[in-house]
């Protein structure tokens, strides 16, 4: 991949001075946190913002800061069949278009590969700078018919395609010219020193993730249940929404582990759960480069993660900053989270070492990238 540009002209040079963003909404994932937080940064630079999305506020699990132009497009539901889910997106797409050409500034940002491909039909002919994102672990998301085609056949298009992982990227090489593959870490709000965890001192073990299969919180529950009187002392609190709830709620009750498992949900202030837990653990099957993993380290938690997750591996080094189990094997998480509980100096020295390594992804680093390089 092209290298980034290591120019020394200010960010308030360097950024237009209206940007669009589009998003499919503002629910609680890893990239409407980075979108957010761009638009935040950029706001407080006096940047113009206007932000497309299909779903409104009513949806939102991040806040949005006052000042941007929100453009609400609406159309989510479920289709009956094929071809009104055609219509659908027909109707979406000429909607989209129509968001894009209203606002101002020749710069357009999307995120997520529906909206990334949205975005590319929406702007052909418009001589708008188009950068799309991805976020996840392409060779392993699995995606409906037709968008993992159109991907493949579109993304091409686009003036900068950007990940977070490098796995991402070498995956997208099959499609996209080298030239338009940038790497762009995720921004990270890193706290001061008094507002981080004291891991050795806690005895909850946290997971911050949308309750879906590829998660895998299932098998987090599976693992804690393994731990017999070691999990005694200790609690396990998930932060996140989605459709496998009631499957993970009843498995807790199933394997009497339900007075220590809790669930609340989605969360306004996370940071309040990373200062107050003992470790963090994230055994999904796959992601790009998560969120939630950067923010843990960032408040000296030390980290277990699958072998599964390449973007992940990138940020930790195993027995450093960190901890690696076996992807599907509950035992071995079971092994590598009572390590962490019997040996609390371990926690401690692990959640500092993570700190940091992530000290390089700090929003303002992050934000003068893309300043310097793309808008």
């Amino acid at each position: 991949m092209e290298k980034l540009k290591d120019s020394k002209v200010q960010p308030s040079e360097k950024v237009g001075g209206e940007l669009t963003f589009l998003l499919g909404g503002l629910q609680g994932g890893g990239a409407e946190r980075v979108a957010t937080l761009l638009i935040d940064e950029w706001l407080s630079k006096g940047v113009s913002i206007n932000l497309i999305t299909m779903r409104g506020p009513e949806k939102d699990a991040h806040s949005l800061p006052m000042g941007v132009n929100r453009i609400i497009l609406g159309g989510e539901g479920e289709s009956k069949n094929k071809f009104t889910a055609l219509i659908k997106n027909f109707i979406y797409l000429f909607k989209v278009r129509k968001a894009i050409r209203q606002t101002g500034g020749n710069t357009v940002i999307s995120f997520l590969t529906r909206a990334n491909i949205y975005a590319i039909l929406a702007c052909f002919g418009l001589k708008k700078h188009l950068i799309i994102s991805e976020r996840n672990d392409t060779t392993r998301q699995t995606l409906d018919w037709p968008w993992k085609a159109l991907r493949e056949k579109l993304y091409k298009h686009a003036d900068v395609v950007t990940a977070n992982s490098h796995i991402a990227l070498e995956s997208m090489k099959e499609y996209v010219p080298e030239t338009k593959l940038k790497k762009v870490p995720n921004p990270l709000n890193i706290p001061d020193i008094e507002n981080i965890s004291v891991p050795e001192k806690s005895n909850i073990i946290l997971n911050v993730a949308r309750l879906t299969a590829h998660k895998r919180q299932s098998l987090l529950i599976d693992s804690v249940s393994l731990l017999h009187d070691s999990f005694e002392l200790c609690s396990l609190v998930i932060l996140g929404e989605g459709e496998e709830r009631s499957n993970l709620e009843e498995q807790a009750d199933r394997l009497n582990i339900d007075h220590q498992v809790t669930m609340p949900g989605y969360v306004q202030n996370v940071s309040e759960y990373y200062k107050n837990a003992a470790m963090f653990i994230l055994p999904s099957e796959y992601e790009g480069t998560p969120n939630v993993l950067l923010e843990a380290m960032a408040h000296g938690l030390p980290c277990i993660v699958s072998d599964s997750l390449p973007g992940a591996l990138e940020l930790m080094k195993e027995g450093d900053s960190g901890l690696v189990f076996k992807s599907n094997d509950p035992g071995d998480l079971r092994d590598k989270i009572r390590l962490l509980i019997e040996n609390p100096d371990l926690r401690a020295k692990m959640g500092m070492a993570g700190r940091e390594a992530v000290s390089e992804f700090s929003t303002e680093k992050v934000v003068r990238i893309w300043e310097e390089n793309f808008v």
